[in-house]
């Protein structure tokens, strides 16, 4: 463990997204072909991770010890010991600011967030000296820059449910609930996983309720520009693994458990790319041409969930 005012954990590897399968290189088919593309696109470098918060140095415990702290609490603390790491690193004396800009810019907002807790927050620092960030695109006749800068950890608690009539059409798959990315449905949330999980003819009673939450895992993609020789952080885009799970909570003296949950599959919210980035663009060029402060765009809000 490596001290710098608070703990961090170091750990050196070469970074692999964990979603995509290892293949050997010998046989591959298309779709295998597509995911060693995705992976090259995603890293631009080899990076040394360095944890500023950790499981052992962040407040998340408090969520189920202590009901009376709410979640935008905990969040505030967790943050404020991220950014606190984030800063003893003294990137700048490293020639990287542009990577504590956008660290900070990301951590700044989602401190107002309300549904979210930060439970663990990684700066993926390039192990190749000089590093810059990478050409990414022309827009618009200026060129613009790109660097994976993080990775965390977050829950975020998207939908409570609370009546009866509700969760009874829920748990017997009359009704379900979808997750979203944006405006698009990716997944449903079907009640009868949870059903079968809960003691055979449980009956709901008035007090049950039922909490959905998302399991957030994102990197964050930085978009920059130049100006006068520096680079500067203009947006910035989290993307990666998503899982929700929900947690019933059995109102019932006879339930050999108070509390059930069931865990649903996980989803991948694609990594930012020339192709895929328009709004993205829009926004970065917006933000150069008026001088605007950097604005992230947070996988915790753009990932949702509905009634369907």
């Amino acid at each position: 463990m490596k001290k710098r005012g608070i703990s961090l954990l170091l750990t050196i590897c070469m970074i692999v997204p964990l979603a995509l399968p290892s293949t050997a290189y010998a046989q591959v088919n298309s779709e295998e072909l597509k995911q060693k593309v995705d992976r090259i696109e995603e890293y631009e470098y080899e990076y040394e991770e360095i944890q500023v918060l950790t499981s052992e140095n962040n407040n998340s415990s408090a969520l189920n010890i202590e009901k009376i702290r709410s979640i935008e609490e905990i969040n505030k603390k967790n943050i404020e010991i991220a950014k606190r790491g984030v800063i003893e690193l003294d990137l700048k004396s490293k020639n990287l600011e542009f990577i504590e800009e956008a660290c900070l810019t990301e951590l700044e907002q989602l401190e107002n967030d309300t549904d979210v807790v930060l439970n663990e927050y990684t700066v993926l620092v390039p192990k190749q000296k000089a590093a810059t960030p990478t050409y990414f695109t022309k827009y618009k006749g200026r060129t613009y820059y790109s660097l994976v800068t993080s990775r965390s950890n977050q829950t975020v608690q998207k939908l409570k449910v609370s009546n009866k009539t509700k969760i009874n059409s829920w748990l017997k798959n009359i009704a379900s609930i979808g997750m979203m990315f944006d405006s698009s449905w990716v997944s449903t949330i079907s009640g009868t996983v949870m059903s079968a999980s809960l003691p055979s003819n449980y009956r709901v009673h008035n007090s049950d309720w039922a909490d959905a939450y998302i399991q957030v895992n994102p990197k964050n993609r930085a978009i920059y520009a130049k100006k006068n020789g520096k680079f500067i952080n203009l947006v910035n885009k989290e993307f990666g693994p998503v899982r929700p799970y929900v947690v019933y909570h059995a109102n019932d003296a006879t339930a050999t458990k108070p509390t059930v949950t069931s865990w649903y599959s996980r989803k991948n919210y694609p990594n930012p790319t020339p192709g895929n980035s328009s709004d993205l663009l829009y926004n970065a060029k917006a933000i150069y041409d008026t001088g605007a402060s950097p604005i992230s765009f947070k996988l915790n809000k753009i990932v949702r969930l509905r009634w369907r």
